[in-house]
């Protein structure tokens, strides 16, 4: 309704208000931080006291530290303007929220991508989407033909292409909409393709936007590289990721009405037994106010 956005839009603006204001006590985690300081910087409660019972083969233990995140980002307990960024031109920001030895927890704010080359990636991960859609496509190789195959480095750099066989295939294809909950195993090769991001009447894109958790370490993480895959030898636009300090003011606003979205959708959605009320954890240190 009309008088629900106008809400929105003052919550929004109050906000990115506080943020530019002052510097929030919830500590942010830089790539480049060892887990030792993650772990002294973090407050005793939120979200980040449910990493530890986060299980790659468990989609609801995402799910439930999905709902106290968001819940987090919405209430100013995590301050956007202190993570760090880096762009994927064309495709997506990722927005670093925790980074440790174990486990990376970060944000995919998807702009208007055509489809990604087939690619792979070096760790398994679930992502959640808080808003919007993509479309993705998963790829294998029949017994005809050829493909060719590329090294991935550092920074999405491409190696020379080196003829393989086996010719390129679609072996499923599916829909990650808003609320959908996946596990993207490591050794899988897929495309992503997401919509034009239209303008809202603030002048910020919509987007889609995804909650990742990339599990590290024995059992999650390849020791081989990841690669590219192509029909043609050509290799495909090379996609470099580019750094930068912390998310502007548009991005910031792009996840707070993800979340905001997510919240409205499934927070009175999902009811559990095991540790939630009206998709809260009900430990009662940790309930926020409903925004």
């Amino acid at each position: 309704s009309r008088d629900t956005s106008s809400k929105e839009q003052i919550h929004l603006h109050t906000m990115l208000q506080l943020r530019t204001s002052r510097l929030s006590s919830a500590p942010f985690m830089r790539s480049s931080e060892s887990s030792a300081v993650v772990a002294a910087t973090v407050p005793a409660t939120g979200w980040t006291t449910r990493l530890a019972q986060i299980d790659a083969c468990d989609l609801d233990s995402a799910r439930f530290a999905a709902h106290q995140i968001t819940a987090d980002i919405l209430s100013d307990q995590i301050d956007l303007s202190r993570c760090s960024v880096r762009r994927v031109p064309g495709i997506m920001d990722k927005v670093t929220l925790f980074d440790s030895t174990s486990l990376h927890v970060g944000l995919n704010i998807f702009a208007n991508c055509e489809e990604t080359y087939i690619h792979d990636h070096k760790s398994t991960f679930i992502t959640i989407m808080l808003r919007g859609s993509y479309t993705y496509h998963y790829w294998g190789l029949d017994n005809t033909g050829h493909h060719y195959e590329f090294i991935r480095n550092s920074g999405n750099v491409l190696e020379e292409a080196e003829k393989k066989p086996g010719t390129l295939c679609k072996l499923e294809t599916g829909e990650h909409s808003t609320g959908n909950c996946m596990r993207v195993d490591n050794t899988a090769f897929h495309t992503v393709q997401a919509p034009q991001a239209l303008p809202s009447s603030n002048g910020c894109s919509e987007g889609c936007v995804t909650l990742v958790f990339k599990f590290k370490g024995e059992g999650h993480t390849k020791a081989m590289p990841t690669r590219v895959l192509s029909s043609t030898q050509e290799a495909p636009d090379s996609q470099v990721e580019e750094s930068y300090e912390s998310p502007n003011t548009a991005l910031q606003v792009q996840v707070f009405k993800a979340c905001w979205a997510y919240k409205n959708t499934f927070g009175q959605a999902i009811l559990c037994s095991n540790g939630l009320v009206d998709g809260w954890f009900v430990d009662s240190s940790l309930l926020l106010p409903v925004l």
